[in-house]
């Protein structure tokens, strides 16, 4: 599988036969509104020698990884939450030694990317790969998609489908005529795939739903809980702006490879399109940006002039979102529309908060909507997502932005999140008593209050992985909670832009690491587990140890303190003679020898502290006349600095050869630098933008 619109594939080395997917293995479970979908795929190697490859591996806008397996001599090994820098470290280490672990990681937003190495030549490689998202949900109905256009031509492929606690009959449609079947608390579908004659895709909806649906799951002694609840229909032109100020992300990233605009950005240009019909009198201010914002600012009082411009304008550079200033740039808007993918390639950090209420808009299946939904959230804004939503609804969120359905009150809940979409309101927390209670309001209606049942909760772990994720992506916003971030990781086992998942292949590696085998590697971790009790049993013994030498050596150095090292004048006497003695032999023996040598003075009780105490009298001079026996230095130091001869020391050392390095000069005779030089002034940015 090779083709980018064959998702997933692995991405070859240039030159060699494309990496073909033999085996698939897709198991969906369905809880609620909440699906966690695992594929297991064995890719076959065809060239003749080892190569390394990149897994791209798309996912649904706002899913987060929760599980990587990578065979091992044979069997699958899941991978470990690790924090991401550590993760990449290990990984880099590990290259250098020839061993090569598995890893996948968050680049930015719902881009994730993993290694495989090596695929042996002519062999093969299994990979499985687990994520969490949310159905896409319009009014009263609720669906899941997978794409299955990867799975035909595949040797084998097998689909399994669960759908736990679903208020409605589901519906299935796949290749295959697969049948949903009652069993339990589940309905439950599988089936060989008969990939030579795969037509469509699996499609898994939950038609007319209730206006409320109330989910409860428990997972670690945790309870967690979604609501999805009907908004209230309000009038669309309800709201009537003036002026609205247009942010419009012209990176590269919006559109990649010169591509068209009007094709890429379509459904913006359509939404643009259809506020104009509500707003009959608004005058769009349009500020363009890219790793800067472009100084010239321009009105348009015709959404068809402002469409037109923004297709022809160039689509190039970095995103620096942290540079826009939103509290003071548009003091006399109503209120500001950003549309951006919300990849800020360029920047660090948040853009200064907006005191009007900010639409982003995004059309870009690479995002980062984590982003775009806090700068919507926290200006009393709302986020357009026109992957997951029509451009009706996204119209209708944004017309009646003024009466949108707000949380009123929480009790007994805490770490609660709101996402509006497609008519509905749904939302994730944490139940913290036996019953918790949400009211929402709107339109200055009663509050509707909701009542959520700690009883009612089933085991299961796909409401609390997508509470866990939405955390994680509004945690990610800070580098301040990094640490929060990765325990959420760790807790929930999920791939974060603070956590990855590792794979190793032996206890040394995962000892040498300090990370805990996963419970795939059940031996191994039974023996890690008892090492680690031994080690701290033995630290626990070296400490004590430890401690009562210390408590030796404290016990000694309080008896020198206590010592009393008064001298008697007999005592000054004799060394005084010994002083004597001592200088008439030396002048005997040598009358040209330097000075090194003295009377060293000790009491009959002095002691030595030992090698991990200084002794603290053994050089001290403790009254007039007393010096010290022993030499300063000995013969060989005196020879070696050069004493006992006249050749410089320097000589004596080894003498090394020294390296060099040349570096070639830098060519600069490239055509695209003649181009660039021979264009007028004028024309050098168009110019830059052709080559």
């Amino acid at each position: 599988i090779s083709e980018p619109n064959q998702l997933p594939y692995i991405k070859a080395p240039t030159g060699e036969k494309a990496v073909e997917l033999k085996e698939l293995n897709i198991n969906v479970q369905v809880t609620g509104l909440f699906a966690e979908t695992s594929q297991t795929m064995t890719f076959y190697n065809p060239n003749h020698r080892d190569i390394e490859g990149e897994l791209n591996f798309p996912l649904p806008d706002g899913a987060a990884v929760c599980g990587y397996a990578l065979d091992v001599d044979g069997q699958l090994v899941d991978g470990v939450i690790v924090p991401k820098e550590e993760a990449r470290k290990i990984l880099e280490t590990e290259i250098r030694k020839g061993v090569d672990p598995g890893l996948v990681e968050q680049v930015q937003g719902n881009i994730y990317r993993t290694r495989v190495y090596p695929i042996p030549a002519q062999g093969s490689r299994t990979v499985r790969l687990s994520y969490v998202s949310d159905l896409v949900v319009q009014d009263n109905d609720a669906s899941y998609h997978l794409p299955l256009g990867h799975a035909k031509g595949v040797g084998q492929a097998q689909l399994k489908v669960e759908v736990v606690q679903s208020p409605v009959q589901p519906e299935i449609s796949s290749t295959g005529n697969l049948t949903l079947k009652q069993w339990e608390d589940r309905w439950v579908a599988e089936a060989k795939l008969d990939t030579a004659i795969i037509n469509e895709d699996l499609l898994i909806r939950l038609p007319k739903l209730p206006d409320q649906i109330v989910t409860v799951e428990e997972k670690n002694d945790n309870v967690f809980f979604n609501i999805s609840t009907l908004l209230p229909k309000t009038e669309a032109a309800s709201w009537q702006p003036k002026y609205i100020a247009v942010i419009w992300d012209a990176s590269g990233s919006r559109c990649p490879g010169g591509q068209d605009p009007a094709r890429v950005l379509k459904k913006e240009f359509e939404l643009l399109e259809a506020l104009s019909r509500y707003w009959t009198q608004v005058k769009f201010e349009l500020h363009v940006f890219r790793n800067e914002t472009e100084i010239e600012l321009r009105s348009f009082s015709s959404v068809i002039d402002l469409i037109a411009h923004l297709k022809q304008i160039p689509y190039d550079g970095a995103t620096n979102i942290n540079e826009l200033d939103l509290e003071t740039f548009y003091n006399d808007v109503e209120a500001i529309m950003l549309f951006s993918d919300g990849q800020d390639s360029a920047g660090k950090g948040l853009p200064s908060e907006s005191l009007k209420p900010v639409i982003t808009v995004n059309s870009n299946a690479n995002c980062n909507s984590a982003f775009l939904e806090h700068l919507a959230s926290a200006s009393g804004g709302v986020y357009c997502n026109l992957i997951r939503t029509s451009v009706d609804h996204a119209l209708e969120a944004i017309a009646t932005l003024q009466n949108r359905v707000q949380l009123n009150q929480i009790s007994g809940c805490e770490d609660v999140f709101t996402s509006v979409s497609n008519g509905r309101i749904s939302i994730l927390g944490k139940v913290t008593s036996a019953t918790g209670e949400i009211s929402l309001a709107a339109n200055g209606a009663p509050a509707d209050s909701i009542e959520i049942d700690r009883a009612q909760a089933s085991k299961s772990s796909n409401i609390s992985r997508a509470w866990a994720g939405q955390k994680c992506r509004v945690l990610s916003l800070s580098d301040e909670h990094l640490e929060d971030m990765i325990a959420l990781g760790r807790e929930f086992c999920l791939v974060t832009p603070g956590t990855s998942l590792l794979v190793l292949e032996t206890l040394e590696q995962y000892w040498q690491y300090n990370i805990t085998p996963p419970a795939s590697l059940a031996e191994m971790r039974k023996v890690f587990i008892q090492l680690k009790k031994e080690e701290v049993e033995h630290q626990v013994e070296d400490r004590g140890n430890h401690l009562n030498q210390v408590l030796i050596w404290w016990q000694t150095r309080k008896k020198w303190y206590q010592t009393d090292f008064k001298r008697s004048w007999q005592r000054k006497m004799a060394l005084k003679k010994v002083e004597e003695t001592v200088t008439t032999g030396r002048n005997e023996r040598c009358e040209d020898e330097p000075a090194c040598y003295s009377v060293r003075s000790r009491e009959p009780d002095d002691f030595s502290f030992g090698d991990n105490l200084q002794s603290p009298s053994s050089q001290a001079s403790y009254g007039e006349g007393e010096i010290d026996c022993a030499p300063m230095c000995s013969e060989s130091e005196l020879e070696y600095f050069g004493s006992s001869s006249s050749e410089p020391v320097d000589a004596k050392l080894p003498v090394q050869s020294k390296a060099a390095i040349t570096v070639q000069p830098w060519n600069p005779d490239m055509p695209y630098l003649e181009q660039l030089q021979q264009a007028e002034e004028s024309k050098l940015y168009s110019t830059y933008l052709q080559q």
